[in-house]
């Protein structure tokens, strides 16, 4: 999914082939293969169903009825995406209004899986509702409104299990939605409505998972920011702050991808094992399984970071003269001296604060 129409500018599909191997690469995806989450399907599913509703022009009906299926099928992977899969189904029969053959295929197919699933329900509790599982559990309620309100930040800065503590590369996104949105506003405003509807029922059901894998919860997102990423790496593939900034935090997000592959241990969620500088980058991102988590410098800290890249775009469009060329640059060496500063700065600050980690040695993400 993303902009089909992208002019071949000088690297700018080599650029996206960059986009794609890290976020694939910096997914613990050991952790999910050996527990069959729904996360991941589902992931690939909204992002399909994204790419039909706003990007294809396909309106015939067999097709719109398995895109159709596909949505109704979301809640039988978890009844958390729900509210997504009516959003899907809502966003086909509106780009399809003129084609009413595409539309009524595409609620009929929806039905179909969600009517299987109340049956289901039906015949273990006696009711058709699709949260009547949850009221005979004693875990607490399906949905909580006020730990949504608390909970959802936590998705992006918490250190255990949040999305920047193991792929810092999505920082980059957050420069990108701006450019989505200039470029196609029913895209941006279709991927971000969707990442709301899939973070905040599970920030109201509970951010951790039940304590299992991390990156759990939001890696049904990562598809979705994609997009952005892809679109800043392509605006931004000129600037030397860009490169930069692209190698080192890929550098980390796929180390910490493959360190938590390799040194997972299932009975617990956090990662192990020495990154590349010798200390854990998640330990710079505040810890909200605390009260004070307001109170906590980091938090600020990426709060700003959050709120800058949101305003670069803006601000350099402002400050960019019209004739004024990017200096050409070597990426090779823009990326050297980016991952070569971030071993060298790495490794003083974990041995002034003695968070230094190596070999097999297990450590927890605590201070």
């Amino acid at each position: 999914m993303g902009h089909c129409d992208v002019p071949a500018s000088d690297g700018a599909y080599g650029t996206v082939d960059d986009v794609v191997a890290v976020a694939f690469l910096s997914l613990p995806t050991a952790a999910f293969a050996y527990q069959y989450y729904p996360e991941v399907a589902a992931g690939l599913l909204i992002a399909a169903l994204l790419r039909y509703g706003l990007v294809s022009s396909e309106s015939r009906a067999w097709p719109a009825a398995l895109y159709g299926v596909a949505a109704g099928y979301l809640p039988w992977l978890h009844l958390r995406f729900l509210p997504v899969a009516i959003a899907a189904v809502a966003l086909i029969v509106w780009t399809r209004r003129r084609d009413h053959a595409a539309a009524a295929a595409v609620v009929a197919g929806a039905a179909l899986p969600v009517i299987a699933l109340g049956a289901y329900y039906y015949h273990v509790t006696g009711s058709f509702t699709p949260w009547a599982m949850y009221a005979l559990t004693t875990d607490g309620a399906l949905f909580s409104a006020t730990r949504a309100w608390r909970d959802l930040p936590s998705f992006w800065l918490d250190r255990t299990w949040g999305l920047l503590a193991h792929a810092p590369i999505y920082l980059l996104a957050l420069p990108g939605l701006v450019i989505s949105w200039r470029n196609d506003r029913r895209l941006t405003v279709g991927v971000v409505g969707a990442i709301l509807l899939i973070a905040i029922p599970a920030a109201g059901h509970g951010y951790t998972g039940a304590f299992t894998t991390p990156l759990r919860l939001v890696a049904a997102v990562v598809p979705l920011l994609a997009v952005p990423l892809a679109d800043a790496a392509i605006a931004y593939a000129s600037r030397a702050w860009f490169v930069a900034a692209f190698a080192l935090l890929g550098v980390v997000s796929v180390q910490n991808g493959l360190t938590y592959n390799v040194h997972l241990i299932k009975s617990e969620a956090s990662l192990h094992a020495a990154t590349v500088s010798g200390w854990m980058f998640p330990l710079l991102l505040p810890d909200f399984d605390t009260p004070n988590r307001l109170r906590q410098l980091p938090t600020w800290l990426w709060l700003i970071v959050t709120a800058a890249l949101l305003c670069y775009p803006l601000v350099a469009a402002r400050t960019a003269s019209p004739s004024q060329k990017p200096r050409s640059r070597s990426g090779t060496v823009v990326a050297a001296y980016a991952v070569a500063l971030f071993v060298i700065t790495g490794a003083l600050v974990g041995a002034a604060a003695g968070l230094r980690f190596s070999g097999p040695r297990r450590m927890a993400l605590s201070m």
